[in-house]
């Protein structure tokens, strides 16, 4: 089997071909992956080495799981967003009871703050994470809600929702 880690080509390459019904010609050199649809071809670098082994990194013991509606993160992730420089990409997520509160800090020791309702409690847990990788993660939902599932601030956290699979994002140390 041929395994694409998601990437910012990937994503790419999902959201070209979203709701296209046309075919894929998929071809290989040594170097590239050739996707030919339509009018358009689409070139993938290929990565030489073996790709490490994802069951290893997946997170078994997740005890906290809570629901969040799509529109409420990705509006609060657009507030956050241009409040940090093209640098500075890390916030906090602080997990609560039926809710869950953003936090930023910039270069020039401004705080920002948004939350948005949850459904399910998490008890007190902060977790730091790369705002360019939740940003993917939502522009690639298709539900109206989604799942977040976690243990704590050092393992990974599960992203899913019941139409696009699941995303793993792992912390950061903030």
């Amino acid at each position: 089997p041929i395994c694409f880690p998601v990437t910012i080509a990937g994503l790419e390459l999902i959201r070209l071909l979203d709701h296209d019904q046309s075919s894929v010609k998929l071809s290989f050199n040594a170097q590239t992956a050739v996707f030919s649809f339509k009018d358009m071809q689409f070139v993938c670098k290929l990565i030489d080495g073996k790709y490490p082994d994802y069951k290893r990194v997946l997170p078994k013991d997740l005890p906290f799981k809570i629901e969040v509606e799509k529109d409420e993160m990705k509006q609060a992730l657009s507030q956050i967003q241009p409040f940090l420089s093209s640098k500075e990409k890390g916030f906090n997520l602080v997990f609560m009871e039926n809710q869950i509160e953003m936090k930023a800090q910039n270069s020039l020791n401004e705080i920002i703050k948004v939350s948005i309702p949850s459904i399910g409690a998490v008890p007190g847990v902060k977790i730091g994470f790369n705002l360019s990788y939740l940003t993917d993660f939502i522009s690639s939902q298709k539900g109206k809600t989604f799942f977040i599932s976690l243990k704590d601030d050092s393992a990974g956290v599960i992203f899913e929702d019941d139409l696009s699979g699941f995303y793993l994002v792992m912390p950061l140390r903030l």
